[in-house]
């Protein structure tokens, strides 16, 4: 469950250098990446996924600090679908997250 939380802390660590070593003209090349697509995650959650031209990348950058806090984000890792407070329960494929090696649903709190 450590690793979880380590890869979710990366992410957000990763998304604050590409904001802040872009510019005007790089800011859609560099954090583009960084969001969901059918490609990075449709086997596991369904569409539409948020997108970076939906925000101006200054809006996106406060609204990841934000979630982020510093480090003091509390990591939840779904236990069951029904847990799900950001995505509808119907977009989670639970049966294709089980499937995979190592796969499961896992709850970590702090």
């Amino acid at each position: 469950m450590k690793e979880y939380k380590s890869k979710a802390a990366r992410f957000f660590t990763m998304f604050a250098e590409q904001f802040a070593k872009s510019d005007k003209k790089t800011f859609a090349a560099n954090l583009t990446p960084m969001f969901a697509n059918d490609e990075t995650c449709g086997e596991f959650v369904g569409g539409p996924y948020s997108k970076f031209d939906e925000r101006a990348p200054d809006k996106w950058n406060e609204l990841v600090k934000a979630v982020y806090n510093e480090g003091k984000v509390n990591i939840h890792v779904l236990k069951t679908k029904e847990s799900a407070t950001v995505l509808k329960t119907e977009l989670i494929f639970t049966e294709q997250l089980r499937q995979k090696k190592g796969g499961q649903i896992v709850e970590i709190e702090g």
